[in-house]
């Protein structure tokens, strides 16, 4: 299979940022060879080589632009700082909203504010890093089950900080129950009731040990990016 590219014509009169990928299985290229040289037109086959020879090398291209973006998992983190820890209990950590982050081009346009689901999410990776630091890491997974009882209150704009709040309610075997609060300058932004699961991969899998470890590797090098050792009680 080869690659050509076509231009293709964008919505609403925008030039499209990307061509419009076509595959070419190459035994047509090869009998468009073979036709050229029948035909005896001078140059012909010569063009076709060098065409099929230029659509590898774009596919190959292609291939690699994809399998880069798709080898690694997609990462964000909505926590920039953790200012207090107490494990079991509670943590407060803040995400500072900038004009720079790409999706408040889209939301909204003219009016840029942090989404509703990526406050939650903010909440959400606290309380995750919370249940960490109280394991010692000890698992690699911390997902979330359960949202209830969201309540948004205000918006945060480009420049604002929102402040994020958790604190254990409940812990049961692997589950853990907890309320959550954002609020900016002060003022309640966001609120909710966060269940969160804790697993390891291991447990099911037990030849996947070697990826909690790894994982668990990670997940502790950013902590220390978060919750620097200077910041750390002694």
């Amino acid at each position: 299979m080869t690659v050509a590219t076509a231009s293709a014509a964008a919505p609403f009169g925008r030039s499209s940022p990307a061509p419009l990928v076509i595959f070419l299985p190459r035994r047509l290229l090869s009998l468009a060879c073979s036709a050229a040289a029948v035909s005896g037109e001078p140059g012909t086959e010569r063009r076709l080589l060098a065409a099929e020879s230029g659509m590898r090398l774009f596919g190959l291209a292609v291939h690699a632009f994809h399998r880069s973006r798709t080898s690694a998992s997609m990462r964000f983190s909505l926590v920039d700082r953790i200012l207090e820890i107490s494990p079991g209990k509670s943590l407060r950590a803040i995400k500072s909203l900038s004009l720079a982050e790409e999706y408040l081009a889209d939301h909204f346009p003219g009016f840029p504010v942090m989404p509703g689901v990526l406050m939650i999410e903010s909440m959400v990776q606290s309380a995750a890093w919370l249940m960490r630091v109280t394991d010692d890491f000890a698992y690699s997974t911390v997902l979330l089950k359960q949202v209830r009882g969201v309540k948004f209150n205000n918006f945060v704009s480009p420049g604002q900080t929102l402040t994020v709040d958790v604190s254990v309610k409940k812990w049961q075997g692997h589950e853990c129950t907890l309320d959550g609060q954002g609020t900016v300058d002060g003022a309640a932004a966001v609120q909710a009731k966060l269940t969160l699961e804790r697993s390891r991969l291991a447990d099911r899998h037990p030849d996947l040990a070697r990826a909690d470890e790894i994982q668990v590797g990670k997940l502790r090098e950013l902590f220390h990016q978060l919750w620097p050792p200077a910041a750390a009680p002694t």
